[in-house]
């Protein structure tokens, strides 16, 4: 009679094995599936296995280089082809220009996509051009998406750094590491942007929408004080890297529909002292607001046109003083 207890306790304990055991089954079996096809599931995942290949462009060519770096408020403004023939027409040099847009990115993984993928003998190019918008853009107080920093390239030497970026509650580091292990945790809001994608009409651009209208709430200070604490050492950190491998960063302040935004203070101090910074907020020539957005933030083909145009003439004669000063400097050494 006593046996029973212990055989009925051995047959619960052997149950849930085997439900533990068929749960990992299943996850490693979605983790499986979903890296063999996340490249057909996720825009971004496929550009950044593309960016060795845009590396070795630049390595591949004795040409200018420019590099739009961003997220797609600059990687829907600009036409790729478009602004590489107008520069080499203005600059009558050939000229290669690589885009790394990943949509949603900050400068935390432009920081990493950039240090470990275009530091190097011949990877390197001229020009990074960069875009952002939204009041106290670049700030060290932006939150940074440990997930989506999982997805890129990070060595051990990168940690501290990682740190300084801002990765240091248990929760996200955890999230880190787990993402790193698994790129279904990592990519969980694509495959659930997917589903409802198939399910709820316009559910992307309602979406964008309503993420627009909270990050108006909150990107603002609430009293004179925080402005105060609204610090640029990680943009200042950025530049100083680029400028010591020999490379002009150049930020653009995005034009938006119906927004307007202020540059910080601070943050145009860091940028007249580092960097070029190109104010394309307003005052467009032939640019018309309210034919040339798909929606609030991106351009629609009419826009991107007439954009690339305006830009192009701007940025020429940065490259253009560019080359000219290093190659002087190369001749001084």
């Amino acid at each position: 009679m006593k046996s029973m207890p212990i055989l009925n306790s051995t047959i619960v304990r052997k149950k849930n094995i085997a439900i533990v055991l068929c749960i990992i089954a299943f996850v490693c079996c979605c983790e499986i599936g979903f890296r063999m096809i996340k490249t057909q599931v996720s825009g971004n995942i496929r550009q950044l296995k593309e960016i060795p290949l845009m590396a070795a462009h630049f390595a591949d060519s004795n040409s200018l280089r420019v590099l739009f770096l961003g997220n797609s408020l600059i990687g829907e403004a600009i036409d790729q082809q478009n602004i590489k023939k107008l520069l080499k027409d203005l600059l009558k040099k050939d000229i290669v220009v690589e885009k790394v847009v990943p949509d949603g990115s900050d400068l935390s993984m432009w920081n990493f996509l950039f240090k470990n993928e275009f530091i190097g003998p011949g990877l390197r190019p001229d020009i990074i051009v960069i875009g952002f918008a939204w009041d106290n853009a670049l700030c060290d107080q932006e939150k940074i998406d440990e997930l989506y920093l999982s997805e890129i390239p990070i060595s051990l030497e990168d940690l501290p750094i990682l740190y300084d970026f801002g990765l240091k509650k248990p929760e996200e580091i955890l999230g880190f590491l787990t993402g790193k292990l698994s790129s279904a945790y990592a990519n969980h809001e694509t495959i659930r942007n997917r589903i409802f994608d198939g399910i709820i009409p316009y559910y992307r651009q309602e979406t964008q929408t309503i993420n627009s209208l909270q990050k108006q709430k909150t990107e603002t200070p609430t009293n004179p004080s925080q402005k105060n604490e609204i610090t640029y050492n990680r943009l200042s950190t950025f530049c100083k890297m680029t400028r010591t491998a020999g490379i002009q960063p150049v930020f653009v302040a995005m034009p938006l529909l119906n927004r307007d935004y202020f540059i910080n203070p601070k943050l145009q101090e860091v940028l007249d002292k580092q960097a070029v910074l190109i104010d394309c907020r307003k005052n467009i020539p032939g640019f018309d607001p309210a034919t040339m957005f798909k929606d609030r933030m991106h351009l629609n083909q009419q826009g991107r046109n007439t954009f690339t145009g305006y830009f192009s003439n701007i940025l020429g004669p940065i490259i253009s003083k560019h080359v000219t000063e290093e190659n002087l400097i190369h001749d001084i050494q």
